[in-house]
């Protein structure tokens, strides 16, 4: 697939101003990952996806918690 130049600088803005709100500890390659995962599947919104892509692993402390294990042990 192919994208248009534009349509990628709006990804990368998306997955960077994401990104970079996160908390440091949670600030780890595999995060990154996954919200670009996540807006390169979005059809458009690539803000909003990124968002929501955030909000889905990190929605309750015991997610969060879990999720910071996983990532610590990637490492």
């Amino acid at each position: 697939m192919l994208l248009d130049s534009k349509k990628a600088n709006e990804m990368q803005a998306a997955v960077d101003t994401v990104f970079a709100r996160l908390p440091k500890i949670f600030k780890t390659k595999e995060t990154r990952i996954e919200i670009a995962k996540s807006v390169v599947r979005s059809e458009g919104e690539y803000h909003e996806a990124a968002r929501r892509c955030v909000l889905g692993m990190f929605a309750s402390v015991e997610r969060a918690i879990e999720n910071r294990e996983k990532l610590a042990n990637l490492k």
